[in-house]
């Protein structure tokens, strides 16, 4: 196998994986010895070969009754096309994506008011019947200019993930997008030093199970940055 196609399946496999975002979040032990988030609602936009990602994470830390972890947000950016062509050059062997870390802060209730707009438009997005399809056909559909967006949603009893291109989608695209461009101003980055997030596989290699930890570092890399 050519190398360079492994190498590319790698990048791509990483990287959706960092938009993806993991399981929980764990924060440094001087704020929390057992602790961790998990997250919440999710936004992804994929436009022009580049995906953006924000997310909201927040307390699930078991046994908890009393000093809650305050919420984080989450942001990866990933050019993917480029790094798709670079890896195909064998320039790159790890995705250029970048994770930033954010307190909420006093900005609690424009995230709460974010999260609400965009959780009033899951149920009204209309999805096209189609049944059984055996030659790639889709719904003549207009798709929407501003690429594809993708929402998870989890409210304690109940989960939602909703991909759409579709341009008639009751309001959902335009909610992620404007929610997308609010959370993303809300953004101040912290130090990632101490902090960890958990993955179902290694980042780092082809393990496919258990529970593994990825601490921001690239391979090569001596410290996380903000």
């Amino acid at each position: 196998m050519n190398p360079h196609i492994k190498t590319r399946h790698r990048v791509v496999r990483v990287g959706n994986l960092l938009v993806e975002g993991p399981f929980s979040i764990r924060p440094p032990q001087e704020v929390d010895e057992y602790g961790w988030l998990e997250c919440d609602l999710r936004l992804t936009q994929s436009v022009a070969g580049v995906v953006t990602s924000v997310a909201v994470y927040v307390d699930d830390s078991m046994n908890r009754e009393e000093d809650f972890l305050p919420p984080v947000l989450r942001h990866t950016t990933w050019e993917r096309a480029e790094d798709i062509r670079r890896a195909l050059a064998g320039e790159i062997s790890w995705p250029t994506a970048t994770v930033r870390l954010s307190h909420v802060g006093n900005a609690q209730a424009e995230v709460d008011r974010v999260m609400r707009d965009v959780q009033a438009r899951l149920g009204s997005a209309p999805f096209v019947v189609t049944g059984l399809v055996t030659n790639r056909a889709v719904p003549n559909a207009e798709p929407d200019p501003r690429g594809e967006i993708q929402v998870f949603a989890r409210n304690g009893i109940q989960r939602v993930e909703v991909a759409t291109r579709a341009a008639e989608d009751g309001g959902l695209h335009s909610a992620a997008v404007d929610a997308i461009a609010s959370l993303t101003k809300l953004i101040e980055p912290i130090s990632l030093e101490g902090w960890r997030e958990t993955y179902s596989q290694d980042l780092r290699s082809e393990a496919l199970s258990g529970l593994h930890y990825w601490d921001y570092r690239r391979p090569g890399d001596n410290a996380p940055a903000a």
